[in-house]
């Protein structure tokens, strides 16, 4: 993809943003090392592009997810916990002490969903030849 004008001096690549790329968090080179970039648009105007010097860039981002049913379950019930913590507060203008023990709730959930999303990270092991072969 072609860099925009004006950006070639600090930037050296151009990158489509992922269809349903909602905010670009971080850039990582392979995956590895932070690098700077930059969101522009593309020299014909029609998209958002993510300029970099990352050669291999990956990116972290948050994505519009549509469909609930990809959510896993931790992730729902820590959801529906906030969701609740920020409905309920204005509903619940003289009752503090239920407002606080919602969100007593809501982040009592947060370190188990977090395991569990740092669980469904890891690698595959690789399948052992040796076994395969028996």
């Amino acid at each position: 993809m072609a860099l925009p004008s004006g950006f070639e001096q600090e930037y050296r690549f151009a990158y489509a943003l992922p269809e349903a790329c909602l905010k670009a968090h971080e850039v990582r080179h392979e995956g590895l090392l932070p690098r700077p970039f930059c969101l522009a648009r593309d020299p014909a105007g029609d998209a958002t592009i993510l300029l970099t010097s990352a050669s291999r860039a990956l990116l972290l981002y948050t994505e519009d997810v549509r469909h609930c049913h990809q959510f896993d379950d931790l992730f729902a019930h820590m959801l529906a916990r906030k969701l609740a913590c920020l409905l309920a507060a204005p509903l619940l203008k003289s009752n503090s002490q239920k407002i606080a023990e919602l969100e007593q709730l809501y982040s009592a959930s947060l370190p188990q969903a977090r395991q569990s999303d740092a669980s469904e990270r890891r690698p595959l092991p690789l399948p052992d030849s040796w076994l395969q072969a028996r």
